[in-house]
């Protein structure tokens, strides 16, 4: 995950380089936290929810380093589409991280049960829609507006604010993934009196889109402090199986 010369250039143009020093502390914040494996608790446990809950972070680190990296790719490769998508993405695994996190504080405060809690552990790491649901007898995944609602729930509690910002940030950055308007558009421009002008496919102008890099900043800022408070959490209450590095 590193930026190219010509983005560390432009964004030092428009002085924006604390950015810069962002983006090389979500990479390092990723390979501080991966682990290489661990071994299962053993004999009979009362429970394994330190080790449940160690399992999907690890996945959803995973996913969240992978998504990041093609962000990173997108801004080098000036290609701002994909660089939505995978934004968009990240947006999606920040908000199951809080949907968790949520019902992880519900569980310690009693107003759900472990049984409870389990099953949205289930539900978060091997749910599946469609047809292969039935086939592989897996559970209804959460719904992903549910999961960024309680992104917005999560950061507002912790930080003590109350907006709506991975909602509105999610659907605008939907608009430009989806085949709709500003999905479209970013293909041409067009002059007062009407005249089209397309974009080439290839050797385009350098440029880095803002909104997309400063929604990048949010959703990266975010899951590293849900996934922080979620180890933390963890390392207090529960027994955590032997991690390997």
């Amino acid at each position: 995950m590193k930026l190219s010369e010509d983005a560390i250039k432009h964004l030092t143009n428009l002085e924006m380089e604390t950015y810069i020093d962002d983006i090389f502390q979500i990479d390092a914040f990723h390979k501080n936290s991966h682990i290489s494996g661990y071994i299962p608790i053993s004999g009979n446990p009362e429970r394994l929810l330190g080790q449940n809950v160690l399992q999907y972070l690890q996945m959803a680190l995973y996913r969240s380093y992978l998504l990041s990296c093609g962000f990173i790719d997108s801004v080098n490769n000036n290609n701002q589409l994909t660089g939505a998508i995978n934004v968009r993405a990240h947006f999606e695994m920040t908000g199951a991280i809080a949907h968790l996190i949520r019902k992880m504080m519900s569980y310690y405060s009693n107003s759900i049960t472990y049984s409870e809690l389990h099953d949205v552990i289930v539900r978060l790491s091997l749910g599946i829609k469609g047809q292969e649901r039935k086939t592989f007898g897996a559970p209804e995944p959460i719904n992903v507006m549910s999961m960024i609602d309680a992104a917005d729930k999560l950061f507002g509690k912790l930080n003590g604010v109350k907006e709506t910002r991975f909602r509105a940030s999610y659907d605008k950055l939907s608009e430009y993934c989806h085949p709709n308007s500003f999905g479209l558009q970013i293909s041409c421009d067009f002059s007062e009196v009407g005249v089209a002008k397309f974009k080439p496919l290839t050797d385009n102008p350098y440029d880095i889109d803002l909104y997309f890099l400063s929604s990048f900043m949010v959703t990266s800022t975010a899951f590293k402090l849900f996934y922080q408070s979620a180890r933390e959490t963890i390392e207090k209450n529960e027994v955590l199986p032997m991690q390997f590095s």
